[in-house]
């Protein structure tokens, strides 16, 4: 079977990047380690996924470990390379994602040491791979990325200061004012 062939007793994939492993068929006493790439096809679909304009790298390897026989610990490294849009302009902004994954698979009700900082997800019979390292990236990356120099003009955020000078501007709340007492008085 080819590598990224769809197995039928596993769960749907995502179509973005899965890489589903199935814990039943792992010994349970020795770390697991798995390296994937995406293919270029994987790249423009995470591309479409992060509102991106392109997906030049995506690549993770992790290590699977069984936690005795209550879970598994997820340990690795996302490495990935990602053009987003300027939020103001829509200028490329490049992206260089170096993040740590890790994570920790239990089964519901297993008390959690509040010291560990991973993240503790609920233990089921598969665990996608590529969806834990899209999650990765899709926390990592900037929400609202902006090329370099945009930036939103100070006039049309702040009223202009009075130059040297200048008489001070009217209160524009004093012009109703005189308005409404005009209008009052009937004339």
């Amino acid at each position: 079977m080819p590598k990224h062939a769809r197995r039928p007793d596993l769960p749907p994939e995502t179509p973005e990047m899965s890489r589903p492993v199935r814990l039943d068929r792992l010994g349970a006493s020795e770390p697991r380690t798995y390296t994937e790439v995406a293919t270029d096809a994987e790249r423009r679909a995470l591309a479409r996924l992060f509102d991106a304009h392109s997906v030049d790298k995506f690549r993770f390897t992790v290590t699977l470990t069984p936690l005795g026989t209550s879970g598994w610990a997820l340990d690795g490294l996302l490495e990935a390379s990602i053009i987003q849009s300027c939020v103001l302009t829509l200028a490329p902004v490049p992206a260089k994602l170096s993040e740590p994954i890790r994570r920790r698979f239990l089964p519901e009700g297993t008390p959690v040491d509040p010291q560990i900082e991973d993240e503790v997800e609920p233990l089921e019979s598969v665990i996608d791979l590529g969806g834990v390292a899209i999650e990765t990236a899709a926390l990592a990356l900037d929400p609202y990325p902006r090329a370099p120099g945009a930036g939103l003009e100070t006039s049309a955020v702040a009223p202009p200061e009075a130059e040297a000078g200048d008489e001070a501007r009217p209160n524009p709340f004093a012009r109703l004012a005189e308005l409404k007492q005009k209008l009052g008085d009937g004339s």
